[in-house]
């Protein structure tokens, strides 16, 4: 597509009715679809079995996808498919779906404008903070093409997607589910003698259990675990607000989706029994006795599916990973000598020889997944620590097992298996014996090493874009950028990626990796054969070091001396490629004892913590004064971050005082807390619900919230969006060994009668604040009545802050309430006479029914789905449709009301 920036206004029209009809005709096949449904809900199952395979995209992408062709099974965009190096057939039309657009929109002159749409002018005027910007996510049209539509082979098909298992693996996915059911949900799976060969299984919310029918073969056991767990996932339990027909309409399309994974087609009574309790659940839902349409129950479906698959996939590949390795064995009369002496060499290896530590060793970057460990380079990889095993999920359905040895020949050795055992074999001792031809290849290949210099990539003709990317996007200082070009140690891959090497005394290439260069697509990584012990030293002769998480951090430290008048050669640099390996500096300091040691990592609980690891290992090991070693913490995360803030703004870099020691920052301890733990005055559970929080200690030993980027007095009843929320610098510890950190900071700030007399002071003094606050601002303080979270909400001012509160109303007295009541901040404000009488005006006006048995102002449920939770003023209304006309192409998704 065109630019939109270079077309001419009659181009422009054009390209505007054009991406208006797209989104048209787009919207027209999502409810021709639903129509559908309602017309042949059987064919509900359909979508779902389909959703198993495109469950990471949105629904209203996959409905797209499914109505253009039902038969797609592994789509991508044309980008990802080049990236892969895989051709789109010529003549191939892609199939239309919504594309995520994070936008910055500028407001010029009472008008909307895009970022990209601004003139140079205003864009340095935005850089500058002179104009008022927004950012949002926005949708446009895009195109994703099918498997079937590209060049890649057939045969290799099977490395990005299998259609399930065959009936063999069928019982092997039952033990699967089971243990998963077991595990993470605590609900037992049990096979037992039914009283009716006609009933299959069951679920069991008061026990959280489900039963199966002994009599079902493997195939059977599956569809109906697959079914029963949909309802143990789903949480139904009885007495909740879902009635028994969405309860149903739930499991099954979660068990559909399930079964399809796996491979095995939905049935007919599957079909009819969906069919049913759609048909029932849609006539309740008309007749409003639910808060969710059915667009709604397939979003929360998959939007389970998607967060439960990868743990399910783990559990089923535990269970596959033996039996799909197993082969059927030629019967042999005798083995030979070699034969019998190779065997024990790979039983020794893989007895003696852990993943784990033989992946570290090559300097890949683990990380924990649960019970697993992933590669940071390889993320479809899990490597089981317990059983010294790996696999990996390359699509649907695929799983590779291996040992160490498949490990090493995979990730190591370029599929070489004689190179890959001649390591392993020297690594634990054993001899090697293999016939002469055998032996000759092995010696040979154990001989070779993988040589950073023969994997440094392509230089290209120019430098265009890691110019670009590292003086504009970085605001890396130029001449900083030309010296590193100087010393050889920058330059431009073919593919436009930065390539850093840095090099030994001899002039050999020690240590490089690569960064993107494109934005929307972050890269990095370590080159094979980068010598992590001597890692990526920039040598300018001195004898104090700076020592930084990255490259870009260095680059960014020396800009910042340089702008400061500075000389930035008084200083060697070296960047750890992480916070996860500093042997780097301990082989510096072996071989070249320094004077000072400038720590400037992250800010950020890794990097923090890593510094202090260092601090503490230079004292204890080269008996380094305190005073030697200095902390440099950025403002913001890292010091590339500061630096591209101060030059957006215009400002001065000695704005930045690097050089400025510090104290190390402190990683505060956090638990989520939820009110079956404790309730108060404006922390409390509505309907019976719970609701969770993030608290922390105050200096004197209180448990207080800790302030996130949730809502003060929003309800949260999922504790994933608090721990999503956490701030940096805190740390989690669960809820008791928060308690237990409050006990002893209580016991050393001094004894119970010194807490008790601080309590009484702060409380005394509260009071006295708290009665001030009241007299000051108890006049006037509501600006405005709005619907909240199935709640009457007041938009109040008081002190200068504004606020949205609930409103309650207990034996006649009407009042917002804020703050809390631990830390001494919650007050309750009666409402005026006028305010009653303007939150009277707005019940009236908006036709609101409340709930009578509730304190809190709370609205009945046939209100919540006639009534928006958040006012539009008529000002949103005009930005809305300003942001139209400026931006026809980023359209906002549309609802998928499905009745």
């Amino acid at each position: 597509m065109a630019d939109p920036r270079k077309l001419t206004e009659e181009q422009k029209e054009k390209w505007k009715e054009k991406a208006y009809l797209q989104e048209s005709q787009m919207k027209e096949m999502i409810q021709e679809l639903a129509s559908s449904w309602q017309e042949k809900p059987e064919t509900i199952a359909e979508m779902f079995a389909f959703g198993s395979k495109m469950y990471r995209y949105s629904v209203r992408n996959t409905m797209l996808i499914y109505k253009q062709n039902p038969y797609a099974t592994y789509v991508q965009s044309f980008k990802a498919w080049k990236d892969m190096g895989v051709s789109v057939k010529k003549g191939e039309r892609g199939y239309k779906v919504y594309v995520p657009v994070q936008a910055t929109i500028l407001k010029i002159n009472g008008k909307l404008i895009p970022l990209e749409q601004a003139t140079k002018e205003q864009k340095i005027q935005y850089q500058a903070g002179e104009l008022q910007s927004i950012t949002e996510m926005r949708f446009r049209t895009g195109n994703v093409f099918d498997i079937s539509q590209t060049t890649y082979p057939k045969e290799k098909y099977p490395e990005l997607f299998k259609m399930g298992y065959e009936s063999i693996y069928h019982g092997a996915i039952v033990i699967g589910l089971s243990a998963y059911a077991q595990q993470e949900l605590g609900c037992s799976v049990i096979t037992e003698n039914f009283a009716s060969i006609s009933l299959r299984g069951q679920y069991d919310p008061t026990a959280n259990a489900i039963r199966l029918n002994d009599r079902l073969e493997d195939t059977q056991k599956l569809s109906t675990l697959a079914h029963e767990l949909g309802h143990a996932v789903l949480l139904h339990q009885i007495g909740d607000e879902k009635s028994e027909h969405q309860k149903e309409l739930e499991a099954d399309a979660l068990g559909i989706m399930l079964e399809s994974y796996f491979g095995i087609e939905p049935t007919d009574s599957r079909r009819r029994h969906l069919a049913k309790h759609y048909r029932a659940y849609e006539k309740e839902w008309e007749e409003v006795q639910h808060k969710d349409s059915f667009g709604q129950v397939i979003k929360n479906v998959f939007s389970i599916f998607r967060e439960e698959i990868p743990i399910i996939a783990e559990f089923v590949e535990q269970q596959l990973s033996e039996k799909l390795v197993l082969k059927p064995v030629p019967i042999q009369e005798k083995k030979t000598l070699v034969e019998t002496e190779r065997e024990d060499i790979y039983t020794k290896i893989k007895q003696d020889i852990q993943i784990l530590d033989y992946a570290a060793i090559h300097g890949m970057k683990l990380q924990r997944v649960g019970r697993y460990y992933t590669l940071q380079e390889h993320d479809s990889v899990r490597i089981d620590p317990d059983r010294n095993c790996f696999w990996r999920n390359s699509g649907i359905g695929v799983t590779t097992t291996g040992s160490v040895i498949d490990f090493a020949t995979a990730f190591v050795h370029g599929e070489d298996l004689h190179a890959a055992l001649s390591e392993l074999s020297a690594m634990v001792g054993a001899e090697r014996r293999f016939v002469s031809k055998e032996r000759k290849e092995v010696q040979e290949k154990s001989q070779e090493q993988i040589l950073l210099k023969d994997k440094l990539p392509e230089r290209a003709k120019n430098m265009h874009r890691v110019y670009a990317y590292l003086t504009q996007t970085r605001c890396i200082d130029q001449d900083v950028v030309q010296d590193f070009v100087n010393q050889k140690m920058l330059y431009q891959d073919q593919r436009g990626n930065c390539v850093f090497v840095s090099y030994d005394e001899t002039g050999n290439p020690v240590f490089a990796n690569l960064r993107g260069t494109l934005t929307e697509k972050r890269f990095l990584g370590d080159l094979p054969g980068s010598d992590y012990q001597k890692g990526f030293y920039i040598s300018n002769g001195s004898d104090k070091v700076i020592v930084t998480e990255s490259v870009i951090d260095a680059m960014s430290i020396m800009s910042i001396l340089k702008g400061q008048g500075k000389d930035y050669k008084q200083y060697d640099y070296l960047p750890l490629s992480g916070t996860d390996k500093h042997e780097s500096l301990l082989t510096l300091l072996d071989k070249t004892p320094k004077k000072e040691v400038l720590l400037a990592l992250d800010h950020d609980n890794a990097g923090v913590k890593r510094m202090q690891q260092i601090h503490d290992t230079l004292i204890e090991k080269y008996q380094m004064q305190d005073e030697q070693i200095t902390y440099h913490v950025a403002e913001k995360k890292d010091w590339n971050e500061d630096l591209t803030g101060i030059v957006h703004k215009f400002q001065s870099l000695k704005k930045l005082p690097f050089l400025e020691k510090e104290i190390l920052p402190e990683i505060k301890p956090c638990a989520i807390q939820n009110t079956e733990q404790y309730r108060e005055n404006g922390f409390f559970a509505p309907k019976g619900m719970v609701r969770y929080r993030l608290v922390g200690l105050s200096e004197d030993g209180n448990i207080i919230p800790v302030e996130t980027s949730i809502p003060k007095n929003l309800i949260v009843t999922d504790p994933k969006k608090v721990r999503e929320a956490i701030p940096n610098m805190y740390e989690e510890v669960s809820y008791k060994t928060l308690l237990e950190m409050q006990k002893e900071r209580i016991t050393a700030i001094g004894s119970e009668n010194q807490k008790t007399n601080i309590t009484s002071n702060r409380k005394r003094e509260s009071e006295i604040e708290k009665k001030q606050e009241v007299e000051e601002t108890q006049a006037g303080i509501v600006q405005k009545f709005l619907i909240g979270d199935g709640t009457i909400d007041a938009q109040v001012k008081i002190n200068k802050k504004e606020a949205q509160e609930a409103v309650w109303n207990k034996k006649g007295r009407v009042y917002v309430a804020t703050g809390y009541q631990f830390d001494g901040s919650y007050t309750e404000y009666d409402l005026t006479e006028q305010e009653k009488e303007d939150l009277k005006n707005f019940i009236e006006e908006n036709h609101i029914e409340l709930d009578e048995q509730s304190e809190l102002l709370v609205l009945k449920q046939e209100m919540e789905l006639k009534t928006e939770k958040k006012e539009q003023n008529f000002l949103d209304l005009l930005q809305a449709q300003e942001r139209e006309k400026e931006v026809p192409i980023l359209n906002a998704e549309p609802e998928l009301t499905i009745g």
